[in-house]
């Protein structure tokens, strides 16, 4: 009797380290969604110059980031895949550009300014 009482304790426990080893398997299969970067800088085109607080979108998204002083910007976690950022200033031209993200991404942004009414 304590011979079958050992065995079905050691199945319980056998069974119990197969469940385990299964379900922390599982868990190391499935890849984590890939999340890209992009960073850059806005400038004035004619000029060169850093444009702060510039406004940049992800179209379609819900995700905008402003340029610092200096012009800087970073956008993080971004899905893998395509996208389009926009970017505005005022009393500049709106710049629009489509791109695929498949690794993190570093951009110029040089922007117009308006065009005068004649």
């Amino acid at each position: 009797m304590k011979s079958l009482k050992k065995i079905s304790i050691l199945t319980a426990l056998f069974a119990f380290v197969l469940t385990f080893t299964f379900a922390t398997t599982q868990a190391q299969v499935t890849p984590e969604p890939e999340v890209q970067m992009v960073k850059g800088k806005v400038v004035d085109a004619e000029a060169a110059t850093p444009l702060a607080e510039a406004e940049i979108t992800v179209v379609g998204k819900d995700i905008s980031v402003v340029s610092d002083q200096e012009g800087n910007f970073v956008l993080e976690n971004l899905p893998a895949g395509e996208h389009t950022l926009k970017v505005e200033l005022d009393g500049y031209q709106t710049w629009e550009k489509k791109m695929t993200l498949d690794e993190d991404a570093e951009l110029t942004v040089k922007l117009l300014p308006e065009k005068e009414d004649e």
